[in-house]
């Protein structure tokens, strides 16, 4: 009798534990997970389809959640899913199906959103583990599902889209297979607008460029900054040129940053590198190269060498450079066992300062790599890391933090750091306002009218020793044009390949033409 009591008493209080405590939705077994650029949650009984963050990590083992859920104590039922960020900003969050929010013990701090798909309630709950400005990635997390038929189709088929045209310089063509994409999800949408924009700078400055544009650039202007730029802004293609090469002079390491989809980033450098190369730099470092050999042994810039430098004006800044004698340095980290910043950094100093310490180095860094002080999450971006660990201070100039601003002024301007006293103006020590025309200040050698009734693509490329090469360059002039329209351009070759291509990917014509210098 007194074993049946213990018994019964023991099933009381399991019961009891299990009735206050969390528990996990059956659906959870069914999850499974794949990853690339983000990573994804994907379950069949549900047909649902998750998007999140490539540095999420999620628990997939059912009794390492019961562990954890018995540990934070948040009394969460019908848990489906969690993650944790491994970068910052960091944090955790869960994913509830069909659950009721009685008795909930989160921290007053918690993000918290319904979302209702096809007769199931999806309850996203996002918690802080530290400083940092995680709204927006709650806000994205938690919009970012897809339930119903397609629900498996992977991620990987944009990417896997994208490697069918890796080795083309068709770029028409590649940005109308993006264009047909079928995105599932606020996550996707956003990553296809990004491949978008930068396959329609591959195409000039045009007309789809120009509508791309308008959709990714939606921020507000703020009217005080506004106002310091009208009024404290050196403004003037010469006159910010001039204070460019007035601070480089006294310094070892020049970065710019770029935006990877705007061209006008590498007009301003491949200006201003004749002045520089008469300064004594001599390294011009690329975040944006594969690789450097071909480049340094003076061979033209082809596919194989980078992705974003397949846009005409990134082509003209590396003939500028090889021009000149630059030596060229891909610096990107390839190593994923350590962090990309810190991988950047060595390469940069392995290939430059610890051959010669006295060599000056210019480097284009994409977008925040080049900022010399830790973000509001913590991380350390690649200037720093590269100040912190060598000792060697940059001067950086920033040509994205302002960019949405650039319509203010007719073609360049630029403000210190001293001059914009907002915190989050204080990571480089200058800002650069880009609004220059993509084209040089030559008279036009070049024209071409398209007299057909559709939109046709021209290219125009340098002639290969070998025919077959061809295909495998990164084209002098990429542009598409609409019916009627007339192109002008300046182009510092004689000799070239000119290529009409149609919206069928047909060459429709291909003849070697002559230009007068």
């Amino acid at each position: 009798m007194k074993a049946l009591k213990i018994i019964l008493l023991l099933c009381i209080t399991d019961f009891l534990l299990s009735a206050c405590s969390s528990s996990l939705s059956p659906h959870f077994t069914k999850n499974y997970y794949r990853q690339d650029f983000y990573h994804y949650l994907l379950n069949p009984t549900l047909k649902l389809r998750h998007e999140s963050y490539g540095d999420i990590d999620f628990i997939q083992k059912k009794s390492a959640l019961k562990r954890l859920l018995k540990e934070k104590n948040y009394q969460l039922e019908q848990v489906l899913a969690y993650g944790k960020s491994s970068l910052a900003p960091f944090y955790e969050y869960f994913i509830l199906h069909n659950s009721s929010s009685e008795g909930w013990n989160l921290p007053t701090d918690a993000f918290i959103r319904d979302t209702l798909l096809q007769a199931n309630k999806f309850t996203f709950i996002g918690i802080p583990l530290g400083a940092g400005a995680m709204q927006n990635d709650f806000e994205n997390l938690s919009k970012n599902w897809f339930i119903g038929e397609g629900f498996q189709r992977e991620g990987l088929e944009l990417n896997a889209l994208l490697k069918t045209y890796h080795n083309s310089n068709d770029f028409w063509s590649a940005y109308q297979a993006i264009e047909g994409f079928n995105a599932l999800s606020v996550g996707e949408e956003q990553f296809k607008l990004q491949i978008q924009l930068t396959y329609a700078s591959f195409l000039g400055e045009g007309f789809l460029y120009q509508e791309c544009i308008k959709k990714w650039e939606k921020e507000r202007l703020k009217p005080e900054i506004k106002t310091v730029i009208q009024e404290k802004a050196t403004q003037g293609i010469e006159n910010t040129k001039k204070l460019i090469l007035e601070k480089s002079a006294s310094t070892q390491l020049l970065m710019f940053n770029e935006n990877h989809f705007y061209p006008a980033h590498r007009r301003l450098l491949t200006e201003l590198l004749p002045e520089l190369k008469a300064q004594g730099f001599e390294y011009l470092a690329l975040e944006a190269l594969f690789r450097d050999d071909k480049l340094n042994e003076g061979k033209t810039l082809s596919l194989e060498d980078g992705f974003y430098t397949r846009e005409q004006n990134f082509k003209a800044l590396i003939d500028q450079a090889q021009k000149l004698g630059f030596k060229f340095i891909a610096y990107e980290n390839q190593n994923t066992e350590i962090d990309r910043e810190l991988g950047q950094a060595q390469n940069l100093y392995q290939a430059s300062f610890a051959q010669n310490p006295s060599a000056k180095v210019i480097v284009l860094g994409g977008v925040s790599h080049i900022h010399e002080e830790a973000d509001q999450n913590g991380k350390s971006w690649m200037a720093k890391v590269f100040k912190d660990k060598y000792g060697i201070n940059p001067l950086t100039f920033s040509q994205t933090a302002l960019n949405n601003y650039r319509n203010i002024i007719p073609n360049l301007g630029v403000l210190s750091q001293e001059d914009i006293s907002q915190p989050s103006y204080q990571a480089c020590d200058y800002y650069i306002l880009n609004n220059l025309s993509v084209e040089a200040q030559h008279s036009p050698n070049f024209n071409y009218h398209n007299t057909a009734e559709e939109v046709i693509y021209l290219q125009l490329l340098e002639i290969p020793e070998n025919e077959e090469q061809l295909d495998s360059l990164v084209p002098l002039r990429s542009v598409l044009l609409t019916p009627r329209e007339v192109y002008k351009s300046y182009i510092p070759h004689k000799n070239l390949m000119m290529r009409l291509i149609n919206n069928k990917a047909k060459i429709i014509f291909e003849e070697q033409i002559s230009l007068l210098p």
